[in-house]
């Protein structure tokens, strides 16, 4: 399976077979992080495919899935560094304001 992917590397959803082996390596790589840190990541990674739209964006408030996945805010900031790192998501951010924008899941690299 691959991951279909439009523009940048973002998932389209629509035609999404995103493979998440390939995904779990990319987390499994990052071993300076803690094995059950990476294994929660993914395991949350996985989770956001419920709130993505076609373009792989997550317009949920992450307060809102957060609650879903049973974590705080402190730990939702850990998870997301972890798949920033292991580059499974982006977040945008507007210069100045610093605000976080919708997540974007990404393709793996295969």
């Amino acid at each position: 399976m691959t991951g279909a992917t439009v523009g940048s590397g973002l998932v389209d959803m629509r035609q999404s077979s995103i493979d998440f082996v390939a995904a779990r390596r990319q987390v499994e790589a990052l071993t300076e992080v803690p094995a059950t840190v990476r294994a929660r990541a993914f395991s949350i990674y996985v989770g956001l495919f419920e709130y993505a739209d076609d373009e792989g964006a997550v317009q949920t408030l992450a307060a809102d899935f957060m609650a879903q996945f049973e974590i705080n805010r402190g730990s939702w900031s850990t998870y997301r560094r972890v798949l920033e790192a292991a580059s499974l998501i982006s977040i945008e951010r507007a210069d100045g304001d610093g605000r976080a924008r919708p997540v974007r899941l990404l393709a793996p690299e295969v």
